[in-house]
């Protein structure tokens, strides 16, 4: 009988199981980590295998580095866009060039407490989108299908790395590569949804959660300022912001990787190994340091990004990108965890669901960094 994705251990949660099924009879649900996984309905499967012959986790990708066809730095020339973007807002540019008919990217919906995917037809809906998310987003079964349905047009569909890849192989399936731009970016990691709970239980009444907008990048103080985290109740007020230097328990932990899924310590995606058509990121160098908007970095690595970034260039001012910065965002050894936070992530995230969890186990993550400067077999 033809192998399924349900118990799959340590799920990219790219949903691309769900969209592939024929009897629609998975679903990405939370596990008990908080991640999203599979989570398929055994009275509707035929074990068909489909699942199981597109999965990620179940078929690593065999990915070496790419070498980019165009390495540019870019700031979009519109200050109004420019100050939604994370950083340069190259995905910004590359949207308004005109030959998109579809969109998908990701917002946060507060009614779940969670990011969801999204697919649209209208470019002002898809620009009021943009900013990071600092979440791993529910690629919901209906939207996935959508986004495959609008064969007619040519669709922009932004993501995480193995989000990208997982879709690139449904479209490898589905001959349906030639209308679709797919652009990645460089990902830090996915947190828990526990951690995420846990911070909002800690700074948001119960009543006003389902209420709460968040925002996790803002360029209010400067783009250099790093991460900070805004909180607004329903009226768009804003009653929460921290950095991570003001002690903002989040980005504390997200940064410090306390929480992160399992399958991102592993990340077959680093550097320049992507599946995407176009990668972008923040561009931080030392040329840029009195920088206030923000840069992005753009890899086209494909001729079909290639082509698309050479019509979106134009709505930004542009630069190459110098050999030796290009290297840097090439090398695949970026991401080195402590041994130590490996070893204590499970403790960490069971401690988070707990009346005041988020501080108990931050109380515990600073204890154990503690005993691992004066212990250091704690970090072999």
């Amino acid at each position: 009988m033809p192998a399924t994705v349900a118990n799959i251990d340590s799920c990219y949660g790219c949903g691309a199981c769900a969209a592939v099924c024929p009897k629609t009879c998975i679903h990405l649900g939370l596990s008990s980590e908080g991640f999203f996984v599979p989570q398929v309905d055994s009275t509707a499967c035929v074990h068909c295998g489909a699942c199981a012959d597109i999965c990620l986790k179940r078929n690593p990708p065999r990915l070496e580095n790419r070498t980019p066809l165009t390495a540019e730095s870019a700031k979009l020339l519109d200050k109004q866009q420019l100050y939604r973007a994370s950083s340069g807002g190259a995905v910004l540019a590359i949207a308004q060039t005109g030959h998109f008919g579809c969109f998908s990217g990701v917002n946060y919906d507060p009614q779940r407490l969670s990011t969801q995917r999204f697919v649209t037809n209208d470019l002002a809906s898809f620009l009021n989108g943009a900013g990071s998310k600092y979440l791993q987003s529910n690629a919901d079964t209906e939207v996935l299908k959508q986004i495959l349905q609008t064969r007619d047009k040519r669709t922009l569909l932004v993501g995480t790395p193995c989000q990208i890849a997982g879709f690139r192989r449904i479209l490898r399936r589905t001959r349906q590569e030639s209308r679709f731009l797919l652009v990645d970016f460089w990902c830090h990691s996915v947190p828990s949804y526990r951690l995420w709970k846990a911070f909002l239980r800690a700074h948001v009444p119960a009543s006003e959660r389902t209420s709460t907008m968040a925002c996790w990048r803002d360029k209010t103080f400067g783009w250099r300022v790093g991460e900070t985290m805004i909180l607004k109740n329903k009226g768009g007020e804003e009653f929460y912001r921290r950095a991570v230097g003001q002690n903002d328990l989040f980005f504390h932990h997200y940064l410090r990787f306390s929480a992160t899924n399992q399958c991102c310590l592993e990340c077959p995606f680093r550097g320049g190994c992507s599946e995407a058509d176009i990668r972008v990121g923040d561009y931080w160098s030392d040329c840029f340091r009195n920088e206030k908007e923000g840069i992005s970095r753009v890899l086209a690595l494909t001729e079909r990004g290639r082509d698309a970034w050479n019509q979106a260039r134009s709505l930004c001012e542009t630069a190459p990108i110098p050999q030796e910065d290009q290297r840097k965002f090439l090398d695949t050894s970026h991401r080195k965890v402590r041994p130590i936070w490996q070893r204590t992530r499970g403790l960490f995230l069971k401690l988070l669901p707990l009346p005041f969890g988020l501080h108990l186990a931050h109380f515990w993550s600073c204890t154990i960094r503690a005993l691992g400067r004066v212990l250091p077999i704690l970090d072999r």
